[in-house]
């Protein structure tokens, strides 16, 4: 099996993760933030 890609993401920034297979758990491979999104005005 291959590997999947899990991106989690929002306003202010987002994560993709990535899972080897059954009981390998997530490791995070990139976290992007995005600050902007986090300003309110």
């Amino acid at each position: 099996m291959g590997k999947t890609w899990i991106l989690v993401a929002h306003e202010a920034g987002a994560r993709l993760f990535a899972n080897d297979g059954i009981g390998q758990g997530l490791a995070l491979v990139e976290s992007i933030d995005h600050p902007e999104g986090r300003a309110r005005g």
